[in-house]
């Protein structure tokens, strides 16, 4: 989640992320 911080990233990329870090 920490990369989503630094790195701006648009709200699809960021739910992406979520949801791999989730699962």
């Amino acid at each position: 989640m920490a990369r989503l911080v630094i790195e701006p990233t648009p709200p699809d990329e960021a739910v992406r992320n979520t949801l791999r870090d989730v699962c």
